[in-house]
Order: structure tokens, then C-alpha cells, then sequence
């Protein structure tokens, strides 16, 4: 039998609130979550409001009007609300504000599964009659005792409570120092009772914050809450510090409230415009780390976010014109090889600064220290640092061993925000420490599920597409073919082995991917007259349609991070032979992926696996639940990112 839901108890205390009621009340009805009541009561409104009232509470049962007699102020009059309510938890709606449909069930649900925290709010939009003009999010998600001393650090009318605190407390106090205070001074005295309480990130409630509402703020309840907080801070042993704090609503209080309006609106600097998160890689081009975002690009909301690119290479990227098509832009930059530390972090500054970036998110593992410094001197806020790797494309002498130290020491302190493609790669980067207090966001390697499923079927179809031969085993494999990481020197052995060992004509190899080596390896491949059995295809977006080709995919990288190009090949059903180098992680546990040493004296055991009768089937339903599972789908990726940006 399934569980039954909660009752949640909105309250709303009403005072001349005609224009807005029926609006905030309908943001309740309408909440994905519906075990609700609503309890209003109109504290002597001179408008139409309790007429209003009465007439939605005729429309839907689940909502019950009071009425004061005389004006009792909100303290009192939501007070009356809390002892009619019926539920297991409280939500605070003032009648002039409205709320985000998920926002009931949102907050449900983090009571319900965090029992530690008594009461939970989140961030707001600023609004008044000319629409949302601001964005507030409290400094802290978990507030202590001391966070107080700076003001309020939750939004009152955005609060769920449990009614069981709000019981031990007795509910809002009715004292003439609290008459406009009387939502601080309740968690001041939650917190000195023990309760504790918890902000979401997410914007789930629109307040109403106009130039009415400041210039109610006279100075004389300036006065009473200096009072309060002076009191409270000694309760909760904030004292002498708390002695100065006290007396801010007195200093702010000096400032014409018209101008505390205008000067806070100014401060916001809010519109409507997308969020324009600066993507720091090596180039858009067809690599691993800049397939993964750009699969997440492509499936973002980009009315709310963007996303720009660095290229630092002196030729247009694979992915560019895509870029540009979605409205990302592209920063050609110069390679920190070519102009010096130095000048490299002052040109990240500039170009943070120049574009007023607030997000920049660095994928160059252990330039990222550089990066996100340049990011810091230029004024991002949110300064993002991601590893993509296990170890470093350097020879592995003391030199490297001190600057890969370095680069970490200086990486913790810029970046405000860690991530990783999987366990092993977050390790290298931010130490294991920092893995196992669950500091580094883990984001998978994410990829677009129905391009691959949609030529699962069609191998035959699309041989004959890129003209490959029919009666050979196809071994494909994608890399850059810049430096020694994706190891194509050993794809090479393999192949000569097998001309030594004259089976090489029953294989054909397909190479994928471009770079700085290619005519390198391209001459080696002419030389040695392998032309007819390896082709390298250079670069493409139609991966799935090639790998739908493939018998097998092969992977010897000298090390990795997470390869997303694994995630595609087991999203393909291709049996896949991978260096023993690159993590387990990427076994998804579908019976696809092997992993074999790179020694010199195991290539025999590479070609024994490369054997046409080990391919396995598997129906694609089974291998789209593994990916979900697992959080390889490009949804799972886009709402970690949102939660990293901070983007509802």
C-alpha cells in the first residue's frame, strides 16, 4: 500500500491584498503536490480582498477563510492560521507573493528525507509592478548561529516548516519590538531552541518587494529590532560581537528608505538575458571532453543559459559553426606554451572580466590552476575546476611530479567548485580526501542515447553508406592524433603483428580523428604498406553512424579520465578492448568491455580478443535502462550542471 502524502498547511495572513490574491492563491492549488489545505485569515482588509477570499474558498474545499475582528497585525493574525492547521508541515505564503508549482513537493521532499533540519527555504525572485527585478540567494545553505549577525539568512515568506517547531517555539511572538520583526525573531529563538534549517538553491517563490514596501519601514521599528537582535545574539552566545551587529538596522535605518529601494535594484543587476557560462577547453573540436559538453550544450535551455568556448589552437574548430548556431560564441586565445604563465593568466583575466563572466568552467585539468586564477583577477564568482584525467601527457620526471603538485595546491584555492568525470579522475585532481567528504561533483561523461540506438540495427546499411568491406572484422577506434595519450602507436604494432602473422587482410581498421600527428602516423601507415587494411578517417560528427560499423572498438590510452568515447561504444553493443590504464568506472557492467594490458609482449593477447564470434547482442532496451541507471543521459548531466550554475 503506497504511503500517503504529508498534509502541508499554507498559511497566509491578508490585509488589503485584492490585486494580488488570487494569483498567490492559485500558485498553491496548482502545486505538483496535492495534499494540501490552505488557511487564510483577513486581518480587517478596507478592500475587496475578504469578499475575494471567501469566493475562492467556495471554489475549492481545501481552502478555509478566517477573520479577525480587529486588526491584530501579522503576528497574531498567522498565529490564528497555524493553530486551525491540520498539517504535518507549515509553508509561510504571504498573499501578495506566489510560488514556483514544484516548490511544495520540493520541500516535502528534502524534510522527509533530511529529518535532521526542521525547516527548509530557498532562493527568491524580486518582482514589483514592472516584473522580476532581482535574485536573491542566502549566503549559506546550512546557516550556523553566527550567520545571523548579518542579517536574516532565510526568506521567511519562501519557509516550510514542521509544525512540531513551530509548536516548541509557541509560534510567532507578539511583542511590540517584534512588530515588523516577528519573522527574524522566530529563528532567532528556533536556533536558540536547537532547530536548525536548511536554504535550497533553487528560486521556488516570487516576492513582492515594491517601493510601498519600503517605505513602511519607518525608523521607529528600526529601533525595536536593534532590541530584538541585541537580546536574541545573547541568547545565542554571539556576545561582544553581537553588541556592533545590533545596532546595523539602526545605521541602515539613517538611509531614505527611497534610496535603500533604488540603490538595492541597482545593486541587482537582474534581466532577463541567458546566464553566459565561458567553457574553458583546449579547442571545439571532435574530442572527448568537448563531445560531452557539447552533447550537453545542444540540450540545455538556452533562453536561461549559454555557453562560450576557448580555442587555442589557431584553426577553426570541428564544432564551431554549431556553437555559433546555438548563440555560444568563440574566444580565440593563445596557448600558455606560446606566451608564458604570466601573460596567459592576464589574458584569461581580460577576457573574464572584458565579457563580465560570473560562471567560468575550466576543463584543462592541470592548467585549470591558471585558468580559474585569470578567472578570479577577473571578477567570476562561480569559478568551476574539472578533471577530465589521471595523470598528466608529461614525461614523468621531478620537474612534472612538482608542477603537477603545484597545479593542485594553487587549483584548491582559485576554484570555488570541483568536479570530475569519475572517481579515479577527481582523486588525481583534488586528492582522495576531497572525494570521500563528497566535495567533487561527479559528472558522467553524458551522451545522446537515441543517436545511438537509431542506427543500432543499421550496420549493413551503413557499410554500404562509407563503402567499407563486408567479409572483414572492422575495428574502429576515435582519438586525437596529437601526443602519445590515446596511444595509436600500439593500434599500429597490433596491425604489423598481424601482417607478420599474415591475418591482417581478414581486418580492416578505422581510425577516427585528426591532430597534429596525423601525417605522422599516416606516412608510417604508407610505409609499411598497411594503407589497405587501416584508413584514417579523419575527423566527423556522424560517430554513431560509424560505430554502428564497427565489430570492435579499441582503446589503449597510456591514461584517462573517463572516456566518453567507451560510454558511446558500449551504447552501441560493441564489444570493447580497453587499456588496463583507463579506470573500471567505465564498465557498465553489460559484458562489453575488457581490459588488457599495453605491455609490448601483450599484443598477441590483443589479437587473440579481436575475434569475430566473441560480438555480443543485447536488446538496445537493455542497454538504454543501463545507461539511465547509471547517469549517462544527457538530462542526468544538463540538471547537475543547472544545480552547479545555480540555474532554475
Amino acid at each position: 500500500m503506497q504511503k500517503k502524502e504529508p498534509r502541508v498547511s499554507v498559511i497566509m495572513a491578508l490585509y488589503n491584498v485584492e490585486e494580488y490574491l488570487e494569483k498567490s492563491v492559485n500558485s498553491i492549488l496548482n502545486q505538483t503536490y496535492k495534499n494540501i489545505e490552505i488557511i487564510m485569515c483577513d486581518d480587517c482588509s478596507k478592500d475587496g480582498t475578504l469578499k475575494l477570499a471567501k469566493k475562492l474558498a467556495k471554489q475549492d474545499s481545501r481552502i478555509k477563510v478566517l477573520e479577525n475582528k480587529e486588526n491584530l497585525k501579522s503576528g497574531k493574525t498567522r498565529n490564528r492560521c497555524i493553530e486551525e492547521a491540520t498539517g504535518k508541515y507549515i509553508a509561510i505564503q504571504d498573499a501578495d507573493d506566489y510560488s514556483d508549482l514544484t516548490r511544495i513537493e520540493k520541500q516535502v521532499k528534502f524534510l522527509e528525507e533530511n529529518k535532521e533540519y526542521d525547516f527548509v527555504s530557498s532562493g527568491i525572485y524580486r518582482f514589483d509592478e514592472n516584473g522580476i527585478w532581482g535574485e536573491y540567494h542566502s549566503w549559506s545553505e546550512k546557516p550556523i548561529n553566527k550567520d545571523f549577525l548579518w542579517g536574516l539568512p532565510f526568506v521567511h515568506p519562501a519557509t516550510m516548516f514542521t509544525k512540531k517547531c513551530l509548536d516548541k517555539v509557541n509560534n510567532y511572538r507578539v511583542a511590540k519590538e517584534t512588530t515588523r520583526t516577528e519573522d527574524f525573531d522566530l529563528f532567532l529563538r528556533l536556533y536558540i531552541e536547537g532547530f536548525r534549517g536548511y536554504n535550497l538553491e533553487e528560486c521556488l517563490c516570487f516576492y513582492n518587494e515594491n517601493i510601498d514596501a519600503y517605505m513602511r519601514r519607518k525608523y521607529r521599528y528600526r529601533i525595536d529590532e536593534a532590541k530584538m537582535r541585541f537580546k536574541a545574539y545573547k541568547n545565542l552566545g554571539l556576545m561582544p560581537k553581537g553588541i556592533i551587529f545590533a545596532m546595523k538596522p539602526l545605521i541602515v535605518g539613517l538611509i531614505p528608505r527611497k534610496l535603500q529601494y533604488k540603490l538595492k535594484k541597482n545593486k541587482s543587476n537582474f534581466n532577463n538575458d541567458p546566464i553566459r557560462v565561458l567553457e574553458v577547453i583546449t579547442a571545439p573540436i571532435l574530442g572527448g571532453v568537448e563531445t560531452m559538453l557539447m552533447n550537453i550544450y545542444r540540450n540545455i535551455d538556452h533562453s536561461k543559459i549559454q555557453f562560450d568556448f576557448t580555442n587555442h589552437i589557431n584553426k577553426k574548430g570541428d564544432y564551431e559553426d554549431e556553437i555559433i548556431s546555438l548563440g555560444g560564441k568563440i574566444h580565440y586565445i593563445k596557448p600558455i606554451r606560446e606566451i608564458g604563465v604570466l601573460r596567459y593568466i592576464l589574458q584569461i583575466k581580460k577576457l573574464v572580466k572584458q565579457n563580465n563572466y560570473k560562471i567560468v568552467h575550466s576543463h584543462i585539468t592541470i592548467s585549470n590552476c591558471f585558468i580559474l586564477l585569470g578567472a578570479l583577477l577577473g571578477g567570476a564568482k562561480v569559478r568551476i575546476s574539472h578533471s577530465h584525467n589521471t595523470a598528466i601527457d608529461k614525461p614523468d620526471t621531478l620537474k612534472y611530479r612538482l608542477v603537477t603538485k603545484f597545479s593542485r595546491i594553487i587549483n584548491k584555492l582559485v576554484a570555488n567548485k570541483y568536479c570530475a568525470c569519475g572517481t579515479k579522475a577527481g582523486e588525481f585532481l583534488f586528492g582522495k580526501r576531497l572525494m570521500q567528504k563528497g566535495k567533487v561533483t561527479v559528472i558522467n561523461n553524458a551522451i545522446e542515447i537515441d543517436k545511438f540506438k537509431k542506427y543500432y540495427d543499421k550496420r549493413d546499411e551503413m557499410i554500404k553508406k562509407y563503402d567499407f568491406p563486408h567479409n572483414k572484422i572492422i575495428v574502429g577506434h576515435i582519438g586525437r592524433f596529437t601526443g602519445p595519450i590515446k596511444n595509436q602507436k600500439y593500434i599500429l604494432k597490433i596491425a604489423l603483428k598481424m601482417k607478420e602473422m599474415k591475418i591482417l587482410n581478414n581486418y580492416y581498421f578505422v581510425l577516427i580523428g585528426d591532430g597534429e600527428d596525423f601525417e605522422k602516423y599516416k606516412k608510417f601507415i604508407n610505409e609499411n604498406k598497411l594503407d589497405k587494411n587501416i584508413l584514417l578517417f579523419g575527423t566527423t560528427q556522424n560517430i554513431p553512424e560509424l560505430m554502428s560499423t564497427f565489430d570492435y572498438f579499441i582503446l589503449p590510452s597510456l591514461n584517462e579520465g573517463l572516456p566518453v568515447v567507451v560510454v558511446e561504444s558500449q551504447a552501441m553493443g560493441l564489444k570493447t578492448i580497453v587499456s588496463d590504464n583507463i579506470t573500471k568506472e567505465i564498465d557498465l557492467d553489460l559484458d562489453l568491455v575488457e581490459f588488457l594490458s599495453i605491455d609490448e609482449n601483450n599484443i598477441e593477447k590483443w589479437i587473440k580478443k579481436l575475434s569475430k564470434n566473441q560480438k555480443k547482442k543485447i536488446k538496445y532496451d537493455i542497454i538504454e535502462k543501463t545507461l539511465e541507471e547509471n547517469g549517462y543521459s544527457v538530462k542526468s548531466s544538463v540538471n547537475t550542471l543547472y544545480k552547479l550554475y545555480k540555474i532554475d
